[in-house]
């Protein structure tokens, strides 16, 4: 522990006597609600006798800089309110991912911003479960035949092929509806010969 860490804890001491010493979740304490301001959003809520936000509004209005927060905190107080448990729950962050090395790959292309290849273009393939990068190149342009070659490397090199890409649908990967050439049914009216 440094000295400053205890100089810390012996102002707050000195100041909050033991409460201060006491443990709490890590984040600022929350500050007690005034009497005056108490009474303010129960009288204004009996006169309009609507939600929150309402009367977040009608006090801003008054010339009272009240935080939203403090007002709901008084209305679940007093009941006029349920409390918002979903906005107390911390959000479970979850990875998706593929439980099989070699089933996806992710690719695409970035340009490179760096003074000393500023303006080439960079391309990775990257493994959707272990993460690893399975191949990468730099070039001048991002093309189609670009990103084959280094597919094909990444296949080679690793001796893996992947079942599906994951791209951002660029035209490097995806032709354009202009580009396909579609070639004509055998068996309609219009190509058949007569």
């Amino acid at each position: 522990m440094s000295r400053v860490t205890v100089w810390k804890i012996k102002k707050r001491f000195q100041q909050n006597g033991e409460l201060a010493l006491r443990d709490h979740k890590p984040g600022k304490l929350p500050l007690p609600l005034s009497s005056k301001f108490y009474d303010l959003v129960i009288s204004t809520w009996k006169r309009n006798k609507c939600g929150a936000r309402k009367l977040h509004a009608i006090l801003k209005k008054q010339g009272f800089s009240v935080s939203l927060r403090k007002i709901s905190q008084v209305m679940v107080k007093e009941g006029f309110q349920k409390p918002c448990l979903k906005g107390r729950k911390p959000r479970k962050y979850k990875r998706y991912e593929w439980p099989i090395p070699d089933l996806m790959w992710h690719t695409d292309w970035h340009r490179i911003k760096a003074s000393k290849r500023r303006g080439e273009w960079f391309i990775s393939y990257i493994d959707d479960c272990s993460r690893k990068i399975m191949g990468y190149g730099v070039f001048k342009a991002a093309t189609t035949k670009n990103s084959l070659l280094v597919l094909y490397r990444a296949i080679h090199a690793n001796e893996a092929v992947p079942s599906l890409l994951n791209s951002d649908r660029g035209s490097q990967f995806i032709p354009s509806k202009s580009t396909r050439k579609e070639k004509p049914c055998p068996y309609s009216k219009r190509h058949s010969k007569i």
